[in-house]
């Protein structure tokens, strides 16, 4: 079982999750030659929601809470790994801390 990420989407919350999902995808040969290798595919992106059977990543977030677009469900029992990926900080929040001191 890949350990559970809390869902923070929506727009009372805040700024939502942002995932790496590696999930192993279903493959399609056209002339059969054998059992196919793992393939195993990585989604990034908003967690748009979760169940027990889906976990939906979303390409793209909508303005004034207005939901999710660009949706990929996931089925909870292909999801090999979950990591949650951390937001860069703003070019001003790097100014501000100094980030930038000694570049031209």
């Amino acid at each position: 079982m890949v350990a559970d990420v809390p869902n923070t989407a929506g727009p009372d919350v805040g700024v939502p999750v942002i995932l790496d999902v590696t999930w192993r995808d279903a493959r399609y040969q056209l002339d059969w030659d054998g059992p196919p290798e793992d393939y195993l595919v990585h989604t990034i992106g908003y967690l748009a929601g979760e169940g027990q059977k889906f976990v939906s990543i979303a390409g793209e977030m909508l303005p004034d809470g207005d939901g999710f677009r660009g949706v990929t469900d996931i089925p909870v029992d292909c999801v090999i790994a979950r990591e949650v990926i951390r937001p860069v900080p703003t070019m001003s929040l790097m100014t501000s801390i100094g980030a930038t001191e000694g570049s031209s």
